[in-house]
């Protein structure tokens, strides 16, 4: 089965999970552990149901955000002689500081409009790099808190059902009351933990890759439309959880993720990769000249290599004239050796702003193409890269033509990348 259908049966097994299930549930009666009326609150209860997914998705979308104001809400909503009986994510020493930190992350953003953008790449890297990777961490144990705590009592009871449905041939040889108590409890939790990570996981790739948007882009302005773009779908998500309108829109993201999933996890290992190489190399100015020693160039790709696809991570080297390019077929497959059957001498190294590219010709004569882009922390090295690979350096010496180089590959991230049919061998 190839990619595609792969991505159709996991899409419909998504979609009858979370609207046939609940239907089923309306209609069967008492099963073990629990009772009818548990079953059937899941029909009469989809408010419920709604503000659960969209809870998460919310958080997942943008955890310091949502994780600040569910924190908040929960604790000035919750009479005063009751707050100390609260959850730890919903007191103001933890929902405090995350706000602090958004206030601060808000003043970075609003010195975008006086302040060009090279000149704020640093601080867009070192917030992709730290604060939308620790927010994530934070988020799952505080989702893990609220379902130890009960608050998502929709999604265990169709747990539940999940339990009854596969529980009882791995629990036949026990006693029905010890049965009843342990297995079903335990496996509710969790089929409950892994349901809301998974939903977790693939929105927040999804807007993590929104951030490393903002971070490749070569405009301010471009930075204000993805952000309000996705602000907007957390305001959708946030402000009609509890409604069926409310209830799509989180599941139309979900699946939206889902689908995008493979595209956004490598723009958004691409994004890291270039984050940590702008803060040590540029912010921290880490010195870079031992880079080269007995290592082979790192990069990411920038077209189709057969069946490689865009932004997948690699190395570069000339073997006999000719580049090769060594990189993972899947995330997690084996190495695999492309013989590019590209000369070396006809390809040329451009600095450019955010780091190195390597462009060969397309084959046809009508240009170039983007062949390999490096690591930014190369950026100081471009002698001696293209001295190791046998490349020429093509120099842009004026900042106009190098932010033009800038603008035509960010809007390749948003276009058919081309593609070279090139041998690969494992």
């Amino acid at each position: 089965m190839d990619v595609l259908g792969k991505r159709i049966v996991f899409l419909l097994v998504f979609v009858l999970f979370f609207t046939q299930i609940p239907a089923a549930m309306a209609n069967r009666g008492g099963t073990s552990g629990l009772k009818t009326a548990g079953y059937k609150s899941v029909a009469f209860k989809g408010e419920v149901l709604s503000r659960e997914i969209a809870r998460t998705t919310g958080i997942a979308l943008n955890p310091i955000l949502c994780m600040s104001a569910f924190g908040a809400y929960t604790y000035y909503t919750t009479e005063a002689s009751e707050r100390q009986a609260l959850p730890w994510h919903a007191s103001p020493q933890f929902f405090g500081p995350l706000a602090l930190v958004m206030f601060l992350i808000f003043l970075k953003d609003s010195s975008k409009i006086a302040l060009p953008k090279v000149l704020t790449v640093p601080l867009d890297a070192l917030e992709t790099l730290l604060e939308k990777k620790a927010s994530a961490l934070l988020a799952l144990p505080m989702l893990f808190s609220a379902i130890n705590s009960g608050e998502y009592e929709q999604v265990q009871q169709i747990s539940q059902l999940l339990g009854d449905f596969f529980s009882h041939a791995a629990i036949a040889g026990t006693p029905p009351g010890l049965a009843v108590q342990a297995g079903p409890g335990l496996l509710t939790t969790l089929t409950t933990c892994t349901v809301v990570t998974a939903v977790f996981v693939v929105v927040w790739v999804l807007s993590h890759a929104f951030d490393i948007l903002i971070l490749l882009s070569p405009f301010s302005t471009f930075d204000m439309v993805l952000a309000t773009t996705r602000n907007g779908l957390i305001a959708g998500v946030v402000g009609m959880a509890g409604s069926p309108f409310g209830l799509w829109l989180s599941l139309a993201i979900c699946v939206v993720a889902v689908v995008l999933f493979p595209r956004a996890l490598r723009l958004v290992i691409f994004g890291t990769v270039i984050s940590y190489d702008i803060v040590v190399y540029r912010l921290l100015a880490r010195e870079s000249s031992s880079l080269l020693q007995g290592q082979e160039i790192q990069g990411f790709t920038c077209c189709y290599l057969s069946s490689v696809p865009p932004r997948t991570y690699a190395t570069i080297k000339q073997n006999q004239g000719q580049l090769v390019i060594t990189c993972k077929t899947g995330f997690f497959g084996p190495q695999k050796s492309i013989p590019t059957g590209i000369a070396a001498a006809d390809c040329a190294l451009e600095p450019g702003l955010l780091s190195p590219v390597v462009k060969t010709k397309d084959g046809q004569g009508h240009g170039e193409i983007r062949l390999l882009r490096l690591r930014p922390k190369y950026h100081r090295a471009v002698d001696q890269v293209a001295a190791g690979l046998g490349v020429r350096v093509a120099r842009e010496t004026s900042l106009a033509g190098k932010l033009s180089a800038w603008i035509e590959w960010s809007a390749s991230l948003f276009k058919k990348s081309p593609r070279l049919e090139v041998p690969v061998h494992s």
